[in-house]
């Protein structure tokens, strides 16, 4: 311990200021902030001790007494870097104005670029002033298109409306303002009005924006779509260029970690900047200081992300090294990467970009030499950077893409390959475009049959497998056995307690084998489960019934591309670990039911699919279409009469009227009735009042524990009769930001008469609703 203490100190004061942070969040998080003001002090106290202990201690080396005081130093920095972050977003200010959302205010403040994404739709307002009071430069997310002209650091006022940043609204889900606060950014603003320039603002910063910005621009001119928008990715960090449908490539063939500007990428253009500056410029010292610079240029201009900062340092570090004939410690250099990213931003330790890009790295270098006892050289890298992102994988996205451990295969020695000449045509274009024209069909070409390449990876996969979120406990357990099997299979020359330490062994690798395991096994209850999700203004719903079989009711709204169920429904999905639907009801074919139906068809197996009849609906016919090529999936059209029964569950369709279609979509709804055990709920979809009574009339409905409020808590549907015949005990409002009044507030008010209680996604979130048929648990996702 004292001799690593002593080889790798960055290890260990890094490992101290991770506990430090994570110290500060967990009282935070629990509101123990008394605690943590005396654990501040305490701590202060201690190191004041260590302190004159170390200074009169004689029989103490110099650097163990440095080590000794560092170690609380940076706890204590962790602690005091993390707290002070938190106090700015939850001070008095920031509360004070967080009373003025949804309201128009007058704000005065400098504009902010973020040179990280400069093709994005987003600029910030840093705010001096808020309705004349100091505002502390509170940043405000504001959209590009109205500060378009205007320069960074310019001196504006303007009148907007604050929004408060969307929450994450379901299990599995994205909180948008967790996001937007690690980048210490509180609100939003659409509505803006009144820009008046103040003062034009000088920065240093402008000059890097103006030569970014003619980068993008050449990038533009000289590329076709697809590669122009990878290009801006992967050498730029600007993703908002990339198309969709490339992303989604990426993503399934395993290669998505090449938009996340890696440090693969920082890495090769910095070796490339050596093999360039080292042929023109013969002093190594010279060569170097101008590869830093440039590399140091280039780390801002990408935007300062954890992994091109760990890579370009690391690179960096290890060239000066070399250069002093030195042989740096690749672990005690990493971790002092870490400590300089956590010093930058303390939120950066509960990112996925900075766990996965620090935990691939060690994959790789502490189980590559593992592996090759069994694999070869290509092999094992490849597979120790799968095996390093696996547990992250599972927890933050639900997915893994396991054809990568082939993908990168090749895509990586082509990438080494594909960047310095791409970055050299940019180069070139530059000065002479005719020059990189002629060289443009050859990149174009090898960029094609990389595309080309990752389809046939996406086809051989087929589908990415679907893994539940995991335990904190598993993730843990899961990197604590990975990285210590090679440490504990290593060959000793002198072996002491053998049969003991090879239990040691074995019983490890067992452990992780179970462990690992666990990341494919998919734990259910047997109870009826239904979830009203959150999916914005529109319906979608998650059944699961007690023999597992499962029920999706509606899409939700389109969003861009018809891709906004990715955000909700899709990623619930996920997180439940459920590849495939067996029940797919459309209640009805307005957009925000049938919205995500395309995206869910792509996305997702579906074996049954329950529609009613409509007149001159697209949709169906897409279905139809979809059902003749897909032989796993079915079509089935749905009327009043019909029912079917799942496991002990039955479900009693009582709309639309057999044989009648009306032109009204909404009184083609689907509407049927659930019974498992004592218990009745009922999913209306938007029918009107007027359809509601002929069911009433009809089928003779009584109590209902559970009501799926029609329309979204439109006037138009809930009628008094619906409420009064039924009785429910609890109605769900599906509803989101709209401009048509839903809920009505005379809805409301019938609910409130009754004593009805009533849950809203777009304020509680995802509504779920457990039964075993004798007892039910209802519970809200956002309190």
């Amino acid at each position: 311990m004292k001799y690593q203490a002593a080889r790798r100190p960055f290890l260990f004061f890094s490992t101290a200021m991770m506990a430090g942070i994570i110290t500060a969040y967990i009282l935070i998080l629990l509101k123990y902030i008394f605690i943590l003001k005396m654990f501040i002090i305490l701590l202060i106290i201690a190191v004041i001790i260590v302190f004159i202990y170390i200074t009169f201690y004689k029989d103490t080396s110099i650097l163990k007494k440095v080590i000794i005081l560092a170690l609380p130093i940076f706890f204590l920095t962790g602690m005091l870097r993390y707290s002070l972050v938190e106090y700015k977003f939850y001070s008095s200010y920031v509360k004070h104005y967080s009373e003025n959302i949804n309201r128009k205010i007058d704000v005065k403040g400098f504009l902010y670029k973020d040179l990280g994404d400069l093709n994005g739709n987003y600029f910030y307002l840093k705010a001096v002033k808020i309705n004349n009071k100091s505002a502390n430069n509170i940043k405000i997310q504001v959209p590009k298109e109205e500060f378009i002209s205007l320069k960074h650091n310019d001196l504006i006022s303007c009148d907007l409306i604050l929004h408060e940043p969307p929450k994450k609204l379901n299990p599995g889900g994205f909180s948008y303002k967790n996001y937007l606060k690690k980048k210490n950014i509180y609100f939003q603003s659409w509505e803006i009005e009144n820009i008046i320039l103040i003062r034009k603002g000088f920065s240093a910063k402008n000059i890097l924006i103006k030569l970014k910005t003619q980068f993008i621009q050449l990038i533009d001119k000289l590329f076709s779509k697809r590669i122009r928008g990878f290009l801006k990715a992967v050498l730029l960090g600007e993703k908002a260029g990339i198309d969709y449908e490339t992303e989604l490539l990426l993503k399934e063939a395993g290669a998505s970690h090449l938009l996340a500007l890696s440090g693969l990428h920082a890495g090769i253009i910095i070796l490339s900047l050596k093999i360039i500056y080292s042929r023109v410029i013969k002093n190594k010292i010279y060569t170097l200081i101008l590869i830093s610079v440039t590399a140091f240029i280039y780390i801002i201009l990408v935007g300062a992300s954890v992994s091109i900062i760990r890579a370009s340092l690391l690179t960096l570090i290890f060239l000066w090294a070399k250069a002093f004939y030195r042989d740096g410690d690749f672990i005690n250099i990493l971790f002092l990467t870490l400590l300089i990213n956590l010093l930058i931003n303390p939120y950066s330790l509960f990112t996925v970009s900075l766990q996965l890009s620090y935990l691939i790295v060690l994959s790789i270098y502490l189980l590559t030499d593992f592996l090759n006892k069994i694999f070869p050289k290509i092999i094992s890298v490849s597979l120790s950077a799968q095996l390093g992102a696996l547990a992250l994988s599972a927890y933050y996205f639900n997915e893994y893409a396991y054809i990568g451990i082939i993908t990168n295969l090749w895509l990586i020695p082509l990438i080494a390959l594909l960047l310095p000449f791409s970055f050299f045509i940019i180069i070139l274009g530059f000065f002479l475009i005719p020059a990189a024209s002629m060289l443009l069909p050859i990149l174009e070409l090898t960029y094609y049959i990389m595309f080309k390449g990752l389809e046939v990876m996406r086809f051989m996969q087929k589908d990415m497998l679907v893994l539940s979120e995991p335990k904190i406990i598993q993730i843990f357990l899961y990197y604590i056995l990975l990285f210590s099997i090679p440490y504990l299979f290593k060959k000793r020359i002198i072996f002491l307690k053998a049969k003991k330490y090879k239990k040691i062994k074995y019983i490890s690798a067992l452990l992780f084998l179970i462990v690992f395991s666990m990341f494919f096994i998919r734990f259910s209850s047997e109870l009826l489960e239904i979830n009203f999700l959150a999916v914005g203004q529109g319906d979608g719903i998650y059944i699961k019934f007690p023999n597992n079989k499962n029920m999706i009711i509606d899409t939700g709204p389109p969003g861009k591309a018809g891709r906004q169920i990715e955000y909700n429904i899709i990623s619930f999905l996920n997180y439940k670990g459920i590849k495939e639907i067996d029940y797919l009801i459309i209640t009805h074919f307005d957009s925000d039911h049938a919205g995500g139906l395309k995206h869910l068809l792509y996305r997702k197996k579906v074996k049954h699919i329950l529609i009613s009849k409509h007149k001159k609906e697209p949709l169906i016919n897409y279905l139809e279409n979809i059902v003749k090529q897909k032989n796993n999936s079915k079509l089935f059209y749905i009327s009043e009469q019909n029912s079917f029964k799942i496991d002990e569950c039955y479900l009693n369709f009582l709309n639309p009227p057999k044989n009648i279609i009306s032109k009204d979509k909404n009184e083609n709804s689907i509407v049927f009735n659930l019974e498992y055990g004592r218990y009745k709920f009922l999913f209306t979809g938007d029918l009107s009042k007027e359809g509601e009574n002929r069911i009433l009339d009809t089928h003779h409905l009584n109590k209902i524990d559970i009501l799926k409020l029609g329309h979204h808590g439109s006037r138009t549907s809930t009628g008094n009769r619906l409420l009064d015949e039924c009785s429910p005990e609890l109605a769900v409002i599906s509803v989101g930001k709209n401009n048509y009044g839903h809920p009505a507030g005379e809805v409301l008010e019938k609910l409130e008469l009754r004593n009805i209680k009533y849950l809203r996604t777009d304020k509680n979130g995802a509504v779920s609703i457990k039964t075993d048929g004798s007892k039910i648990n209802i519970e809200r996702f956002v309190n």
